[in-house]
């Protein structure tokens, strides 16, 4: 009995010192974000409607972007505007009804935020881009030239800033990208049809690095291409199926401030982390409704502490995931 006492009192003595030890370390979930594999669910905002903060049900919220405040911008792809809202997704404010005028949209895909929080969108069959201030005030736009056998539109889709405020627009009809300043003047171009290493077939999302590495969704080729920001191809990862870095139809991809590359894959509907050379590194997310669970994922952006924002088109919603923190050593 005395042996017993002396061994439990041994136990308890090293669980508290344990657990004293680890409430002394400080939590990063950002210090060590190539190493984070696991996210929760958070939180989620959103539903079927036309009221504040709800969303078209047949394309739902489309593409998603944050300011340097953690303002959450994102395309009501039917209802034909923006909605701002906080980062726990109380709506703040809204712009745009359907149009062809200077604020007015027909189906606004991708959205992108400068730094100086000036916003950009993808107006897809008004064929051109609109540039707005935080709070939606119209300051310029301009048109993308016409695919020649086809007449609409030349099928905007991904757009995305680089830290000289350059803007990138994916073009998936012509199976480009193009680069312009931020005021709409053109800069250079690059891809064609194809699936060679820099052509494409139905590029859709795109994204930035801090160093202006440029990386595009190749949607119908299930793959992601990373490029210099002038277009030079430096690698490429990905192929059909559901396996671990294997995608059926990536949409969305974002960078974090790791050069962390996370991709949606709309039809696999899970979210898939890589660090910036194509190797993976988590995944997560399946097929339903519940919390954590997508009906066709695809915009995607992450926030200034790591948390991950992905529009659920299917699903009417935006779901919010967090790092789990790991101790700094």
């Amino acid at each position: 009995m005395i042996l017993i006492l002396f061994m439990t009192s041994i136990f308890l003595s090293t669980f508290v010192l344990t657990i004293s030890a680890i409430s002394n370390k400080s939590i990063n979930p950002l210090s060590q974000n190539s190493t984070i594999k696991f996210y929760k669910f958070t939180r989620a905002f959103g539903q079927n409607g036309t009221n504040n903060g709800q969303f078209g049900l047949h394309n739902g919220p489309y593409g998603i972007a944050i300011d340097h405040s953690n303002n959450v911008y994102v395309t009501d792809y039917d209802n034909n505007r923006v909605q701002k809202f906080d980062n726990n997704g109380n709506f703040i404010t809204k712009w745009g009804n359907e149009g062809s005028k200077i604020g007015q949209f027909l189906n606004p895909q991708s959205i992108a935020v400068d730094s100086n929080g000036k916003i950009y969108v993808t107006d897809v069959f008004n064929n051109r881009v609109q540039k707005f201030d935080n709070n939606g005030n119209f300051i310029t736009k301009w048109i993308s030239p016409l695919k020649e056998h086809y007449k609409k539109h030349s099928s905007l889709d991904g757009i995305a800033i680089d830290h000289a405020n350059n803007v990138y627009v994916t073009d998936y009809d012509n199976n480009r990208v193009q680069k312009f300043d931020n005021n709409g003047n053109f800069i250079t171009k690059w891809g064609d049809g194809g699936n060679g290493n820099g052509q494409f077939d139905d590029p859709q999302s795109i994204a930035v690095d801090s160093s202006g590495n440029v990386y595009v969704s190749d949607y119908s080729l299930n793959r992601v291409q990373k490029f210099d920001n002038n277009g030079n191809f430096i690698t490429k990862w990905g192929n059909e199926g559901s396996k671990n870095g294997q995608f059926d139809g990536p949409r969305g991809i974002a960078v974090d401030s790791s050069g962390n590359v996370y991709v949606s894959d709309y039809k696999n509907n899970r979210v898939q982390k890589f660090d910036n050379n194509g190797n993976f590194i988590t995944k997560w997310g399946d097929e339903g409704s519940k919390n954590g669970q997508f009906d066709g994922p695809i915009g995607i952006t992450i926030d200034t502490t790591g948390n991950v924002y992905v529009s659920d088109q299917g699903n009417v919603r935006i779901q919010i995931f967090s790092p789990i923190p790991i101790l700094d050593k």
